[in-house]
C-alpha cells in the first residue's frame, strides 16, 4: 500500500469509511464508558471521526505510517495527538506530557505507562508484519481492542483475472486470527461481513485502487487485460469485525 494522498482517500475510499462507522456500531457496545481511545493505521480517521459523534469528550490519538495521512488528520482533529509511526515498533510508553509543545526539540515526554480506554482499528491489521505481537504489545496499554480486517478471499475474482494484484497468502483466514486471538484474549464479537464494489470494467477497479493507495501491480497480462476486457468488475472486500478484552 502507498498512501501517498490523503485527500483522494478520503474521496474514494467509500468502503473503509463504512466499514469504520459498521466496526463501531457493532464492536463499541452502547454503554461501555470511554475517555481515551487509540486509533491505530488511522487513515484519515473515518473510525475516531465515527467515535467522535458518541464520545466527543474523549481524548483520541491517532497514529499512521503514512505522513499525508498525519497532515490530513492534524488538520481535520486539532485537539487529536496525531502520531507518525509504525504502531508495531512505536514505543506507546513515551507519551507527550507537554502538548502545547511546537517542536520535537521543547517536547517533554512521560515515560510512565500509557492505557487507553479503546485500541480501535479499521482495515489495517491485515499490512502488519506479526498481528500476534501487536495484539500483546496493545493489551498491555488497554482492555478492549476493538479492529476490522480483512479476510482470506477478498479480492479473489479481481485476483484470477489479473497477475499478482495481491498474493495469495495477503489475508488469514477467521480460524486463524480466531486460535491466535484466544490464546492471549477473550472473544467478544466476532461478526464477519462482506462488501462489494462493482465497476464498469477491471481498467475502472485498478483506478479505484491507485486511488485509495494501493497500486495494481504491472504486467503485459495485465495490460492487455486493461485494454481488451470490458466485462464489470465485482470487488468482494471479506471483512473481519473483532472485539476482545483481556
Amino acid at each position: 500500500m502507498n498512501f501517498t494522498d490523503a485527500d483522494s482517500y478520503e474521496a474514494h475510499a467509500t468502503i473503509q469509511h463504512q466499514c469504520a462507522i459498521d466496526l463501531v456500531d457493532t464492536c463499541v457496545l452502547p454503554t461501555q464508558q470511554i475517555s481515551s481511545v487509540l486509533d491505530v493505521g488511522c487513515g484519515t480517521g473515518f473510525v475516531s471521526r465515527a467515535l467522535m459523534a458518541r464520545y466527543g469528550d474523549a481524548e483520541y490519538t491517532l497514529c499512521d505510517v503514512s505522513s499525508e495521512m498525519v497532515r490530513f488528520c492534524k488538520g481535520r482533529y486539532p485537539n487529536a495527538q496525531v502520531l507518525l509511526c509504525d504502531a508495531e515498533t512505536y514505543d506507546f510508553n513515551k507519551r507527550l506530557s507537554n502538548s502545547s509543545a511546537q517542536t520535537l526539540e521543547s517536547v517533554v515526554w512521560d515515560n510512565s505507562s500509557e492505557h487507553y480506554d479503546l485500541v480501535i482499528s479499521n482495515l489495517a491489521i491485515q499490512w502488519f508484519h506479526d498481528f500476534e505481537a501487536f495484539i500483546l504489545k496493545m493489551l498491555r496499554h488497554t482492555n478492549c481492542i476493538v479492529f476490522s480486517t480483512l479476510l482470506k478471499g477478498s479480492f479473489s475474482k479481481f485476483n484470477c483475472l489479473l497477475e499478482g494484484v495481491f498474493p495469495a497468502s495477503a489475508y488469514a483466514t477467521r480460524e486463524e486470527i480466531s486460535l491466535v486471538l484466544k490464546k492471549h484474549s477473550v472473544i467478544t464479537s466476532f461478526v464477519e461481513k462482506d462488501y462489494l464494489q462493482s465497476f464498469a470494467n477491471p481498467y475502472m477497479a485498478a483506478l479505484y485502487f491507485k486511488n485509495i493507495g494501493a497500486h495494481v501491480q504491472g504486467s503485459s497480462r495485465n495490460a492487455f487485460v486493461f485494454k481488451n476486457n470490458k466485462k464489470p468488475v465485482v470487488l468482494e472486500y471479506k471483512t473481519l469485525f473483532v472485539r476482545i478484552e483481556a
